[in-house]
């Protein structure tokens, strides 16, 4: 009778969970979809808009760098591919980002539940929902949905590894790496902190760690000669607009981005600009990120020589 009941009380855990998750994904999707053809296309998003009616996935991708040099191929191939298979408009567009950035919130779900369990991972994704940047992208036509998604799916592969260095977390997360590698140059920062893991908590056994840095090289090599053949505008074009940010535009790209107000992308309405109590929330939800931050990495530290990555665990 008790492991009948204790199994009860498992499944109905699991179901509510589950029922939490999907309201939390729902909520997701109203909010992206919210307004969604309420704006046109910008710029940058023009300039692969204008060469979709190429010919051969080849000639768009070659016709998409003319305009935007930098660009890597993974999600402007599901660009091309959606528009000539799913639905030939700007809205339809915006309908795969969403979808995209919907795939997030249950991954990261079950990323905080393997981390600290279910009410980690319902809050994280709600927070996901919730996001403003989040939705910001998931509404756009550019790559920073599908960036996202895959260097969450790098970081979660990545702990998964770390735990147990089994074969099939090897193959997971090196292949997350190699698509993030070709979603977006930045995608060496977030491999960056992985290494930086790998030196700080993982050095020993030293083979393992050396397999890391080893495949990880071999797996950025292709996307980097792709971007050393880069041809981009010269300085006196880009001068205006491509330069080094202020430290305070720095930090809060780097660590509040949901803090509207301290976020270049986004807008405030017209109503919290005039709001005289919009700086308490800003600096109060400042204040929360950055405290999270600093105590889960202080809490890692302390345990740095319990939880270690020397023992396989499944």
């Amino acid at each position: 009778p008790k492991e009948r009941a204790l199994e009860c009380r498992r499944n109905h855990g699991a179901i509510l969970t589950a029922a939490c998750l999907a309201a939390i994904v729902a909520l997701g999707l109203v909010l992206r979809l919210y307004r969604l053809g309420g704006e046109s296309a910008w710029w940058d998003e023009f300039t692969s808009l204008t060469h979709l009616d190429a010919p051969s996935l080849w000639k768009f991708l070659t016709l998409n760098r003319t305009l935007d040099p930098a660009t890597l191929p993974l999600y402007y191939t599901l660009e091309y591919l959606w528009w000539h298979h799913a639905g030939a408009s700007v809205y339809s567009l915006r309908l795969l980002s969403i979808l995209l950035g919907l795939a997030g919130i249950p991954l990261l779900y079950v990323f905080g539940r393997d981390l600290f369990g279910r009410r980690a991972g319902l809050t994280a994704a709600l927070c996901m929902a919730l996001s403003p940047i989040h939705v910001h992208h998931a509404q756009g036509i550019r790559m920073y949905v599908v960036m996202t998604l895959l260097a969450l799916f790098s970081a979660w592969t990545f702990m998964r590894l770390v735990r147990s260095w089994r074969k099939r977390w090897w193959a997971a997360h090196l292949l997350g790496n190699l698509m993030l590698l070709w979603t977006h140059p930045f995608a060496l920062l977030v491999m960056g902190v992985e290494g930086l893991y790998i030196v700080a908590f993982c050095a020993r056994p030293v083979k393992r760690a050396a397999a890391w840095m080893g495949f990880s090289f071999l797996v950025g090599v292709p996307s980097a000669l792709y971007l050393s053949q880069v041809q981009f505008w010269s300085p006196q074009l880009t001068s205006s607009w491509l330069k080094v940010p202020p430290l305070g535009e720095f930090l809060g790209d780097l660590l509040f981005d949901d803090v509207v107000n301290f976020s270049y992308q986004l807008r405030l309405s017209d109503y919290w600009t005039a709001n005289p109590v919009r700086g308490v929330f800003d600096w109060a939800l400042a204040a929360a990120l950055l405290g999270a931050c600093a105590g889960l990495g202080w809490s890692r530290w302390k345990r740095r020589n319990v939880r270690d990555c020397t023992s396989p665990r499944h």
